[in-house]
């Protein structure tokens, strides 16, 4: 953000309010706060500005379809918030230290929707420190197109954030996350369509996305550079066509410089129409600390070629 400022206001030592003209261009990020589900219906699409969430909103009592979406931020970043038991009293972990999570944006259900569709329609430069829960978007039943995600274009950084009192990073989490394409919506997933230059410290539980083509429990399509320290479970990812996947539907092997480590989901249900359908996990630069759990009607096969990168790949037979 740019901002000119042309006169500075100040105090003088006689307590006397003087005038100073100037021209200076301030270049800083300014944010917008979201402290309730009123300050997110505000939140005009399109704009890309830049937003803290300072507390936890519920956008539950926004029926009918009219919880606000599609929309679009530089950056969206949540303020860590102190966990407290039924008292009210802050919870302390073995070491004396206040637990803290990341704040929650929940209870959003939005039906008959058509493609091109996100609860956000894009993060240019980075989400950090904001979990999602109980989040429902389903398609119209003739709905065609593509993009269908809690998040449909990821451009920037998405990660957990470190606590600086403990020095370990808490994971940013989808938890409950239902997104219905119907059968000829592509690109369904938690994040649609991924350029993201690095995703850090995800945890995504529970999530069904059904959708034609390019169908995730986390990542649709991408093409990001550096995927680490993520974990899944109980994922069900349905395709009425091909490339279906609990963490992947689909990333080109032309990604270059690609970094996938530390990856685990357990319980992943994968079903597709096309004998093609894959849980594509990388085919560059691969670490053995990738592991899949309970992959249920699908095959896991490693493929070790001299003149190719390691690859997993789980197939899916024709259902």
């Amino acid at each position: 953000d740019s901002y000119r400022i042309t006169k500075v206001y100040y105090e003088d030592d006689k307590g006397k309010t003087q005038a100073y003209n100037t021209s200076i261009k301030l270049t800083i990020p300014f944010y917008g706060r979201i402290e309730n589900a009123s300050d997110w219906q505000k939140i005009k699409p399109g704009t890309y500005q830049n937003f803290v969430l300072a507390k936890d909103i519920d956008l539950s009592s926004y029926d009918k379809n009219t919880a606000n979406y599609n929309l679009s931020f530089n950056q969206l970043v949540g303020i860590d918030q102190i966990v407290r038991d039924e008292k009210g009293v802050p919870i302390e972990d073995e070491f004396g230290n206040v637990v803290k999570r990341a704040p929650i944006i929940s209870g959003v259900t939005l039906t008959e929707l058509g493609p091109n569709v996100g609860l956000i329609d894009t993060i240019q430069s980075e989400i950090r420190n904001i979990s999602f829960k109980n989040i429902s978007l389903t398609a119209r039943s003739n709905a065609s197109g593509n993009y269908f995600g809690v998040i449909k274009f990821l451009n920037g950084k998405m990660s957990g954030t470190l606590d600086q009192a403990t020095g370990t990073y808490k994971r940013m989490v989808f938890e409950d996350i239902t997104l219905n394409g119907q059968t000829n919506v592509s690109y369904v997933g938690i994040v649609a369509l991924n350029k993201s230059p690095d995703i850090h410290y995800i945890e995504f539980n529970n999530v069904y996305a059904k959708g034609k083509t390019y169908v995730a429990g986390l990542i649709a399509y991408s093409y990001a550079l550096n995927k680490t320290d993520i974990v899944g479970s109980n994922i069900y990812a349905y395709s009425s066509s091909n490339y279906a996947g609990g963490f992947l539907g689909y990333e080109p092997d032309n990604t270059s410089k690609r970094f996938t480590f530390n990856v685990t989901i357990r319980g992943v249900y994968i079903y597709s129409n096309n004998e093609f359908a894959t849980e594509y996990i990388d085919t560059r630069s691969i670490n053995s600390a990738i592991t899949l759990y309970g992959v249920s009607v699908c095959e896991i096969e490693l493929f070790i070629d001299e003149k190719e990168p390691v690859s997993i790949w789980v197939h899916c037979g024709a259902k």
